[in-house]
């Protein structure tokens, strides 16, 4: 009687690796996943919404509360909202204060907190928009400065490289809104204020520190100098240091 014999035939898979290729590439250009061991073309390029009105300076997309997306993206002299299943892009600009001055060197800085989206561009007040319910841009805070940057980290909204009217441009400073509360900046000019600005003041590093000590020491080990003269000197730079850190304070606080 003849012997009958069973072979196995594998699922049709025309995309998948070869037989016995060690699983394909592990490195792959211009193609996207299929399967755990398999890969496709890149899709084509289309159109995802209409444009601007004039050259886009920054875009960022965030999620309402009931999980639709919307996309904002400024240009030089306004700001728009495109919403989730839309192609058109929305005005949505502040109302009042006239039209944004994006320089055009400079983009929005985009960050969201709270169901707020936050925009920024250093020559404009720092404008917000209520995801879930504004129509349009507004101020964020009459206490904020002006700034570069923004960005959440923990439980704050953080305004770095800024501009106020008290004390000008401040490319190293940092400022930070209250707990949870982004639209929330003491006023300038006030101890308040004074409690969420990072003065930037100079530090000594290690190396500074260790320079002074050598050159000092090594006046005394040369014989052109008393040890107490070294004393007296290294006091009396401290002394000068403190003074103008504590000017430059009571400069903001005035």
């Amino acid at each position: 009687m003849a012997q009958t014999y069973s072979l196995a035939i594998s699922d049709f898979q025309p995309d998948g690796p070869d037989y016995n290729n060690n699983d394909g590439s592990d490195v792959m250009l211009n193609v996207v996943p299929r399967t755990a061991k398999s890969y496709g073309p890149m899709p084509s390029m289309a159109v995802y919404s209409g444009a601007l009105t004039a050259r886009c300076q920054g875009a960022v997309a965030e999620l309402d509360s009931a999980g639709n997306v919307f996309n904002f993206a400024g240009d030089a002299t306004k700001l728009y909202r495109l919403a989730s299943g839309s192609i058109s892009w929305v005005d949505v600009s502040r109302l009042a204060g006239g039209a944004y001055a994006c320089p055009a060197d400079a983009l929005w800085k985009f960050a969201f907190m709270n169901g707020r989206v936050i925009a920024t561009n250093y020559i404009d007040d720092v404008q917000g928009f209520l995801i879930d319910s504004a129509a349009n841009f507004s101020q964020l805070s009459a206490g904020a400065p002006k700034a570069r940057y923004c960005a959440v980290i923990k439980n704050f909204l953080m305004l770095a490289n800024t501009t106020d009217a008290v004390n000008g441009p401040q490319p190293q400073c940092v400022w930070w809104s209250a707990l949870n509360d982004p639209p929330n900046f003491p006023t300038l000019n006030t101890a308040a204020a004074a409690a969420v600005f990072s003065w930037g003041a100079p530090r000594l590093s290690a190396l500074g520190i260790a320079v002074v000590l050598l050159v000092g020491i090594s006046r005394v080990y040369l014989g052109v100098h008393w040890p107490t003269d070294v004393l007296a000197g290294w006091a009396l730079g401290a002394a000068v240091g403190a003074i103008v850190v504590a000017l430059s304070r009571l400069r903001y606080l005035r």
